[in-house]
């Protein structure tokens, strides 16, 4: 979709697991190797984005950051992947530290792979 300054930004789009539409959202996200990493931060209050919700129940996701749209499976990372790449996440967006700093729950990491 575009840049944030030098943070590059997505329209993540997920099937809404209650209602049935698509719901797209932008986001920040960090490439890796042809996945892309997203963070379900939404600034750190409980409970997680109503997307990472959407996502677990549908992990079939569209990503229109090119032409054309780059469709995904979209997995929660687990534990290690999040270590490895928090610290390149919160390079490109340090308010994410922050917003783990203020709440008991784990910001979820999320890594959406090409279909």
């Amino acid at each position: 979709m575009g840049r944030m300054g030098a943070a590059p930004i997505l329209g993540l789009t997920t099937t809404g697991r209650k209602s049935g539409p698509p719901r797209t959202v932008p986001l920040l996200d960090l490439e890796d190797g042809g996945r892309l990493t997203i963070v379900a931060s939404d600034a750190g209050p409980a409970p997680h984005p109503v997307g990472f919700f959407n996502l677990q129940a549908n992990p079939q996701v569209e990503l229109p950051v090119r032409s054309p749209r780059f469709s995904a499976t979209a997995r929660q990372a687990r534990t290690g992947e999040k270590a490895q790449r928090w610290p390149r996440l919160v390079a490109i967006e340090p308010a994410w530290a922050d917003d783990q700093k203020c709440t008991t729950r784990d910001i979820r990491v999320v890594i959406a792979s090409p279909r």
